[in-house]
């Protein structure tokens, strides 16, 4: 399930579904809540699919997308009511091929992936940027791995023990940077100077994931959906909670006013056992 809204205007949001029809278990079902009717409706649009992953749905361009994978690539365009596949790199299209998705997400309305390798070999990581129409992926941005290493000699215990959990593109271009975990820390790449800064030592934290943070919804471990939604068609049980979200909003400070934070994906949540860390990505020296 996918919460769909723009975070300006988080009142008015959808809720898109993805769920199985009892009569076969590989033919699916898209189901949109829009808290504008306050209604479920049923789209017509069924399909099959061995790939039941529709977690993680990243909303762009008026539409959700799921990680892409050979088995699963499709996008769902809200307002037309339609399923349509999404194109994918070389590199994932062979049947055979084990790579899957290391990193797939949005900033500032550009669509990025990184595929990942089984077992990882290359000594370069690639971000991927749809282009606007669909019609497929381009190379954006390169990261040289012997320069991470050189950065951090540390892993060359492990120099493939790495992730990358976030691509932030800034307001000038020259801005834009990633944002990794490798062993025991959090660290900062621009991608244009090359250059890299720790942001946080998690030695001390059992990490299990990591996220950006936003005024609205973030990835995490539970959300109920914010007002009354009702059952869903078909079905006598109430909506269950979503498998992945946090509502975040900033503590009041000393004044009784509400600290307004960045909007613009600076902030990587770490979730470690119920504690959250909320690192600001800008505020490292």
């Amino acid at each position: 399930m996918c919460l769909a809204f723009h975070e300006t205007d988080c009142v008015h949001y959808k809720l898109v579904c993805i769920r199985t029809l009892k009569a076969a278990k590989d033919l699916l079902q898209v189901q949109v809540y829009s808290c504008d009717t306050g209604e479920w409706k049923i789209c017509p649009v069924t399909f099959h699919s061995r790939w039941f992953f529709f977690q993680q749905g990243v909303y762009w361009n008026g539409a959700i997308h799921w990680p892409p994978s050979y088995f699963n690539h499709l996008y769902f365009k809200i307002e037309d009511e339609q399923l349509q596949t999404l194109p994918l790199p070389l590199e994932m299209a062979a049947s055979t091929s084990l790579r899957t998705t290391m990193y797939f997400g949005e900033s500032r309305g550009h669509l990025h992936l990184i595929v990942d390798d089984y077992p990882r070999t290359r000594s370069i990581v690639r971000v991927l940027e749809m282009l606007g129409d669909h019609s497929g992926w381009f190379v954006k941005y390169q990261l040289q791995l012997p320069e991470l290493w050189a950065a951090f000699p540390e892993m060359s215990v492990s120099p493939f023990d790495f992730e990358v959990v976030d691509v932030v593109r800034g307001e000038k271009e020259e801005d834009t940077f990633m944002v990794l975990i490798i062993p025991w820390k959090f660290i900062r790449y621009n991608v244009h100077d090359k250059s890299f800064k720790q942001l946080y030592d998690i030695t001390n934290h059992a990490n299990e994931s990591a996220h950006r943070y936003t005024a609205a919804l973030c990835h995490g471990v539970s959300f109920r959906p914010p007002c009354g939604v009702p059952n869903s068609p078909g079905t006598s049980q109430s909506i269950p909670l979503l498998c992945v979200g946090h509502w975040f909003r900033p503590a009041l400070d000393s004044s009784g006013e509400r600290r307004q934070l960045s909007t613009s994906g600076a902030f990587v949540v770490c979730t470690t056992r119920h504690v959250h860390l909320f690192i600001d990505t800008d505020s490292v020296p």
